[in-house]
């Protein structure tokens, strides 16, 4: 009966229709002064990052910065008191031009781990960055860690 107990406190609190599901989508412009100024302030040193004309790339490291403004499941663990971010995976598939870019995002995994220091709750969403023509051109997942 304990260990019942012990399984249910862990459950995490969310609506788990949301899973896999699409939380949000939008349309972001990363213009070239945009894709500049985030080369700049990452100490980025190669042209093809830094000089605006026809051949300006946008370093992969920029998802990192381009939210989704209200794209995340709201999701609680009945033992975390704290929550931290716990990591990034970027997959860049194209080169990123200035320009229109469609974002989605979606709730990719919520699961509990028990670790040393007790039990630990991560929350995985996925972006995806498509071109306006439906090309795929990164995807990035996102996990948070909420622990007591």
């Amino acid at each position: 009966m304990a260990q019942q107990e012990t399984q249910q406190s862990l459950e995490p609190q969310y609506d788990k229709s949301l899973l896999g599901k699409t939380l949000a989508e939008t349309e972001i412009e990363v213009t070239a002064d945009v894709i500049i100024r985030y080369a700049q302030a990452t100490g980025e040193s190669n042209p093809k990052y830094l000089k605006a004309g026809p051949d300006l790339e946008a370093p992969p490291g920029i998802f990192n910065v381009l939210e989704v403004p209200n794209s995340r499941a709201k999701v609680s663990f009945p033992f975390a008191k704290t929550g931290m971010h716990a990591g990034s995976a970027l997959y860049p598939y194209e080169p990123i031009k200035p320009g229109k870019l469609k974002v989605s995002v979606k709730l990719k995994d919520v699961y509990v781990k028990t670790g040393r220091s007790g039990a630990m709750g991560f929350v995985v969403h996925e972006s995806e960055f498509r071109r306006p023509d439906g090309t795929v051109v990164a995807r990035m997942t996102d996990t948070m860690l909420q622990r007591p």
